[in-house]
C-alpha cells in the first residue's frame, strides 16, 4: 500500500504540462511529432528533452503504459503459451516478463510471474510425456 502512496505522491509533483507529456510518451499510437506536441502545450523542444531525463517522468509513462496495457496482458500471455506449447521452448514468455521485468504479477489475477512460468513448464513436460507415450 505504501508503494501506491508514494507514485501518486509522485505523480502529482507533476506540473499539468509534465502530465499530458506524460500521456504522450505513454501512447503507443501517438503519430504527434515531438515539436509538434511541445508547441500545443507551450513549451520548447528543449523543455521536453530535458523531461525525458527526468527519472520522475519517466517511470510515469512507464508505469501509465503497463496500465494501459494490462488488458492485451492476457492476450499476449495465451499468444505466447501457444508458441511456448508449439516449440517446447519458453524463452519467448521469458522474453516477454523480462521487457516488463517490473510486473510480479499478472494484473487482474493474483498469479505471480514465476507461477506462470512454472505453470508453462508444467505443461510443456506434460505435453513431452504425452508425445512419448503416443509414440
Amino acid at each position: 500500500m505504501k508503494k501506491a502512496v508514494t507514485k501518486d505522491k509522485t505523480r502529482k509533483k507533476l506540473t499539468e504540462k509534465q502530465k499530458l507529456f506524460v500521456e504522450y510518451l505513454a501512447d503507443p499510437d501517438n503519430q504527434e511529432k515531438p515539436e509538434d506536441f511541445a508547441k500545443s502545450i507551450g513549451v520548447s523542444e528543449k523543455t521536453l528533452l530535458q523531461w525525458k531525463s527526468n527519472p520522475v517522468i519517466v517511470q510515469s509513462a512507464f508505469q501509465l503504459s503497463i496500465t494501459r496495457l494490462g488488458a492485451e496482458i492476457p492476450k499476449v500471455l495465451k499468444m505466447l503459451l501457444q508458441k511456448a506449447l508449439e516449440s517446447k521452448d519458453i524463452s519467448a514468455c521469458k522474453l516477454f516478463f523480462q521487457q516488463i521485468e517490473k510486473i510480479t504479477e499478472i494484473p487482474e489475477t493474483g498469479i505471480s510471474v514465476d507461477e506462470v512460468l512454472q505453470l508453462i513448464n508444467k505443461v510443456i513436460s506434460q505435453q513431452e510425456i504425452d508425445d512419448d507415450n503416443s509414440e
